[in-house]
């Protein structure tokens, strides 16, 4: 990918099944340490009566929970974030997603970035710490991961994650 390091980017993958954690993690590790900006795109079938039996966050993301709204923490001095989100909706549903993170005690929005595609459902995305207000961040207070969906009525994050790189060396180690 060279000659890309000024574009943002995105890999989308179609599948019925889930990329196993081991190339996941690989790919998110690659990107993360490029220092692109870029989407990865996950399209899977699934129904919302399947969404339960599974989860679509790796298990190595530091945070991951079901819903739109997630709490976390970041320690001071910490290189990035992989931000993870899976949504259901229907095949064919045109739209646009907008994830943010904010101070969770006074409110204060640190980073926002929007994702368009005409299959927004499930995706990573790398956030740098220039991407982010960190002047407006405080020390050890929480944070606040949210997701809003621009799709309709029929369609909703139903898990969304956050990991976070501490060290380039060992962000994802032990992280099987």
């Amino acid at each position: 990918m060279e000659g890309l390091s000024t574009y943002g980017w995105i890999i989308s993958y179609a599948t019925k099944s889930k990329l196993s954690n081991n190339y996941t993690k690989s790919l998110v590790e690659t990107l993360c340490y490029g220092g692109y900006g870029y989407h990865i795109l996950f399209n899977r079938c699934y129904t919302f009566s399947h969404r339960d039996k599974f989860t679509l966050i790796p298990n190595w993301f530091s945070y991951r929970g079901k819903g739109s709204l997630l709490s976390f923490h970041v320690p001071p001095v910490f290189q990035g974030l992989v931000v993870g989100v899976a949504c259901q909706c229907l095949i064919g549903l045109f739209g646009a997603a907008k994830v943010c993170i904010k101070n969770k005690s006074n409110g204060i929005q640190l980073f926002e970035a929007y994702v368009r595609d005409s299959v927004v459902r499930n995706w990573l995305r790398y956030v740098s710490t220039s991407e982010m207000a960190m002047e407006e961040y405080c020390g050890d207070e929480g944070l606040e991961l949210c997701v809003e969906l621009d799709m309709g009525e029929d369609a909703e994050v139903f898990e969304c994650g956050i990991h976070v790189i501490v060290e380039k060396t060992d962000s994802f180690e032990g992280s099987e």
